[in-house]
């Protein structure tokens, strides 16, 4: 039994150790907290309701249940993966708080969801349903975890893929302390997931990708160190990053993890490409093969730098006489006739405009070299060859021609998606 100095001493410690009823008033209870243990003793026939320990202090359970409603309630909080956000309006100190999330929202389950239920109208038999939902994904995959493929020889490695596993795990926040490691990087794990999804890396992991992770990873931390090493190394691309780097940014417990992200993302060429830096080029005699590339286009010449910096001696082939396939400036020299005076131009024969800039990684080689970008205008005019711009009659012919050309060009794509199922890829 401990003595009273002992408990003095740790004031937290007195309260879990109280004997009085868990539901009973208590002297700092506050109106929030009277109503949750009256319905407690009222409607969940006198259920224990112990107040939870979150960052070594007490929970606040008025202010989370107030946070979380203020946020859509608890399955809005779900979807939108919002409990680490819920428990920052605390004021703790979450550094090395990796799993602060998970803690928030089982502390919402035990204390506070059938409460918000009740407040809202909502039968309490529901709340076992809402919180089963909210874990189906996981419980499907553990399940799929447990017979992995085998391979031959017997070796099981990763899931095998299912195609009704539903929506993606839950991303893990791992709580970097980001201003730590690059006062410049001020991405948190949402705006590295917007930029993962728009270069095609979604939270449902592709079969491609699951076999750079070793037997029974977890997918949730797995998505979250990759999609925070994919935009570190795009925030700053003038640098290889090594892997030794990519661990310094996590936890040690995570180094795994981060090897299979890295190397994944290397050897798909999501980091660690461009012209930034000096790459890995092998020394004669060294080279795991030679390999020839036809086209020394922009995806040829990519393509043999990446195979370069993997160790692989690189052979270009070019039909023209200049590289750079489609991407061509033609230079435009001539005379004013009215001034008499010498006039230079350039004009852009083929690729000039990046669509998509956050998942082209033309956008990424371009901030390597430093080149500025102009974005596109939302009004774009048109002006006539003495420069003037044109009437809007004929702003909106010409606007009409267009839109009747690109329906056109849809319906002959549908067509030969219709008679051949590869046909459609021949128009680009």
């Amino acid at each position: 039994q401990p003595s009273a100095k002992a408990l003095d001493a740790v004031p937290d410690k007195r309260a879990r150790l109280d004997d009085t009823p868990r539901n009973g008033h208590r002297a700092d209870d506050d109106q929030f907290m009277l109503q949750l243990r009256a319905f407690f003793q009222e409607k969940l026939d006198g259920r224990a309701l112990k107040v939870p320990m979150f960052c070594r202090h007490p929970l606040d359970l008025g202010r989370v249940y107030a946070e979380v409603v203020a946020r859509g309630g608890y399955k809005a909080v779900c979807d939108a993966r919002r409990w680490k956000e819920v428990s920052a309006t605390l004021g703790h100190d979450l550094t090395g708080q990796t799993s602060a999330g998970f803690q928030m929202r089982q502390n919402y389950e035990r204390c506070l969801l059938e409460y918000e239920f009740a407040e809202h109208g909502l039968s309490l038999e529901l709340v076992p349903d809402a919180i089963a939902n909210n874990r189906e994904w996981a419980a499907k995959w553990n399940r799929t975890k447990a017979g992995g493929t085998p391979r031959p020889g017997g070796i099981a490695r990763g899931p095998t893929p299912d195609v009704g596993l539903g929506p993606a795990p839950p991303l893990c926040n791992l709580n970097l302390d980001k201003a730590r490691f690059n006062a410049a990087y001020n991405m948190d794990d949402a705006d590295e997931r917007k930029v993962a999804l728009a270069l095609g890396l979604y939270d449902a992991v592709e079969p491609f990708e699951l076999n750079f992770l070793f037997p029974g990873a977890d997918l949730g931390v797995y998505i979250t160190v990759r999609n925070s090493v994919l935009c570190r190394w795009r925030a700053n691309p003038n640098h290889y990053v090594s892997v030794e780097q990519a661990c310094s940014w996590f936890m040690p417990k995570h180094r795994a993890v981060v090897h299979c992200a890295h190397r994944f993302l290397t050897v798909a060429g999501y980091v660690n490409f461009g012209v930034g830096f000096t790459g890995n080029y092998p020394a004669p005699g060294e080279a795991k093969g030679t390999v020839v590339v036809v086209g020394a286009g922009f995806a040829g010449l990519a393509a043999a730098r990446q195979l370069q910096c993997l160790g692989h001696r690189c052979v270009v082939v070019e039909a023209r006489d200049r590289a750079g396939g489609r991407v061509w400036t033609e230079r435009l020299e001539g005379v004013d006739p009215e001034t008499n005076e010498r006039v230079v131009a350039a004009c852009e024969m083929g690729g000039s405009v990046l669509t998509g800039a956050d998942g082209n990684p033309v956008a990424v080689i371009a901030k390597q070299m430093a080149l500025p970008f102009w974005k596109i205008r939302d009004e774009c005019p048109l002006y006539l060859e003495d420069g003037e711009p044109v009437d809007a009659e004929t702003d909106k012919r010409v606007f009409r021609e267009f839109e009747d050309c690109m329906n056109e060009v849809g319906e002959k794509r549908n067509r030969l998606t219709e008679t051949d199922e590869h046909g459609a890829d021949h128009l680009s």
